[in-house]
């Protein structure tokens, strides 16, 4: 099972990042845990969020019933090589697909990296200026 597909059965409270050009995406999930998924640049490679279909709104607060990953790879020449990589989530509203595009010269990776993370803890409680305790001019 894909760090990707560890999705499945799990409620994602918030989508960060998920638009065109995009470098970096972090799904939230119930439990304080998060997915970020980016790519380490090592030199003269790209891997950028290319395409996306569905609405985001089909998967947020919803449980994941389907998480799926694919790739594709090819090469145009010598020096051009490419990563097409393919993500999937379906939920009882509906399906939302993302692609990544990796380029290359074809000597570095032009992979997503996967990494699950703990959240930080946020609290329920934010102060305002009234609950603030203010210095004494006595």
């Amino acid at each position: 099972m894909s760090f990707f597909e560890r999705l499945k059965g799990k409620t994602i409270r918030s989508v960060l990042g998920l638009k065109k050009h995009s470098k970096e995406v972090v799904i939230t999930v119930e439990g304080n845990q998060e997915l970020v998924m980016n790519h380490f640049q090592c030199c003269y490679e790209s891997v950028l969020v290319s395409q996306i279909d569905g609405d985001i709104n089909d998967i947020i607060g919803e449980t994941v019933t389907m998480a799926e990953e694919s790739i594709v790879t090819g090469s145009d020449g010598p020096d051009y090589h490419w990563t097409a990589t393919f993500y999937k989530l379906a939920t009882r509203k509906g399906y939302l697909t993302f692609t990544w595009n990796g380029q290359s010269n074809g000597y570095y990776s032009e992979r997503v990296d996967l990494e699950w993370r703990k959240t930080k803890v946020q609290t329920k409680f934010a102060p305002t200026l009234g609950d603030l305790k203010w210095p004494s001019l006595n």
